[in-house]
């Protein structure tokens, strides 16, 4: 008797076939999903572009906050919650959660903040600034960080800046 072996095989042989293509199905659904989800199913290039973290006029208070204390670490833009400790309550976030602080002067071995600068320019006469004013004093009051506020038509040179700290610093 005759074994038609070459037969036999390609009877099988589709169904041998079979997990080989569902793992490669597997694998291109796979890699188009990871794809679809890190977004490059989006038309690029997207519409952001890099835009500098401080004004010019910051940049300047910036510089003259550096040359006036070398000895400590000067931030820009700190978000509030990262200064100040609130209740984790959905009234505080709201209130506190977006604020940011122009300039946090802190100690350069201990991190501990020295003082809290901000920069104000003319939207700070607008009513909804001079409210936002209003509870950024009250909170670093209450927190016992000594703020600053210094006109943008009227900046300090460096040793005005120094004079202004020595004196809110020393009562």
């Amino acid at each position: 008797m005759k074994i038609d072996v070459f037969g036999a095989l390609w009877k099988v042989f589709p169904w041998l076939l079979v997990p080989f293509v569902m793992l490669a199905l597997f694998l291109v659904v796979e890699k188009w999903l990871k794809d679809w989800l890190r977004g490059k199913h989006l038309k690029r290039p997207w519409p952001y572009r890099p835009r500098p973290v401080i004004t010019e006029i910051e940049e300047t208070l910036f510089k003259r906050l550096q040359e006036a204390f070398p000895h400590m670490v000067i931030l820009t833009q700190v978000a509030f919650n990262r200064i100040v400790e609130f209740p984790n309550e959905r009234r505080w976030l709201n209130i506190l959660g977006g604020k940011s602080l122009d300039f946090v002067v802190c100690r350069k071995n201990s991190a501990n903040i020295l003082f809290v600068a901000e920069l104000d320019d003319s939207s700070h006469f607008r009513k909804d600034r001079q409210n936002s004013d209003e509870v950024k004093n009250a909170v670093l009051e209450d927190a016992e960080i000594p703020l600053i506020r210094w006109n943008v038509r009227n900046l300090p040179d460096v040793a005005e800046i120094r004079e202004t700290v020595r004196k809110r610093l020393t009562g």
